[in-house]
């Protein structure tokens, strides 16, 4: 695998973690079940699951424990990592939702931090997410057949299709299709105005959502 090819494999295996992360892309751990915990890390990603063959020039059984400051490429890479920032929500309007959708969205938090639907349990602070606040890792299967870490529900609206393999379209996909056991929050009885609430709230999320 080349330079470009290189790079290209890496940026993939970090980004598309990443995207969700918004204002807290510093955040780990990193990868669907939390595998990594610094960008540079995703070396062995690279090695492993993407067949290539890394940028340190050492056989798999000398990798390093720590690999920040083993690589300028990987630290540079990293550092751009790290610095993405999103473009601006356009369901948003600086703090809160878009006037047209603002009432939908202040029912769609109520959803959303319902004991009920039980979604702030495990998506909640700046984040949106318990992932790395916590000193032991969790992880569930959702209904997936995966078990993965929590990603944050930031910047939603940028980053269809939804769930580690894509399967849903849509968000509301993910509450009703791809929910038939809650499993993932319990949904079941939602009204189509629910979910419509519910995913106007996680297209503009405001606030810092705690468990009621």
């Amino acid at each position: 695998m080349g330079v470009h090819g290189k790079a290209k494999a890496f940026l993939t295996a970090s980004c598309q973690h990443q995207a969700s992360k918004r204002y807290k892309l510093e955040c780990v751990p990193i990868l669907i079940q939390g595998t990594y915990h610094s960008v540079q890390e995703e070396e062995k990603f690279i090695r492993s699951f993407l067949g290539g063959s890394g940028f340190l020039q050492v056989g798999e059984p000398l990798l390093p424990v720590e690999f920040a400051g083993k690589s300028r490429e990987l630290d540079g890479l990293a550092a751009f990592i790290l610095g993405l920032r999103p473009r601006p929500n356009p369901h948003m309007d600086g703090t809160l939702p878009r006037m047209e959708i603002l009432d939908s969205a202040r029912r769609g938090r109520r959803l959303f931090t319902s004991s009920r639907i039980g979604c702030s349990r495990c998506h909640r602070g700046a984040s949106l997410t318990i992932s790395g606040s916590i000193s032991t890792s969790k992880l569930f299967d959702i209904g997936t057949g995966i078990r993965a870490d929590v990603p944050s529900l930031h910047a939603l609206w940028a980053s269809a299709p939804y769930l580690h393999d894509g399967r849903a379209r849509t968000l509301q996909d993910v509450i009703t299709t791809y929910n038939p056991d809650d499993l993932h929050g319990r949904t079941s009885h939602l009204t189509q105005a629910d979910v419509d609430d519910l995913v106007h709230f996680l297209l503009a999320p405001f606030g810092e959502p705690t468990s009621q």
